[in-house]
């Protein structure tokens, strides 16, 4: 049912136009300091990217090939 008329009550301040508070707003430092961060991303990614592609190895010798005594009677 859709009535032409507005409501009289709005419980919970529903029918009240939304604005954000000052407290609620992104400032345009903040968006810098976001985009600042990405960009550092990019870099460590771009300055990086030779170390990031070397293969892992066992730097102490843990998991090498270990020798087994085996008893046998």
């Amino acid at each position: 049912m859709v009535y032409k008329e507005r409501v009289q009550y709005c419980p919970g301040e529903v029918c009240a136009v939304k604005d954000r508070q000052p407290i609620q707003k992104t400032s345009g430092s903040q968006l810098l300091i976001v985009g600042l961060f990405i960009g550092y991303v990019f870099l460590i990614a771009y300055f990086f990217d030779a170390s990031f592609r070397e293969r892992p190895y066992d730097m102490f010798g843990l998991f090498g090939k270990a020798k087994v005594e085996s008893k046998s009677k």
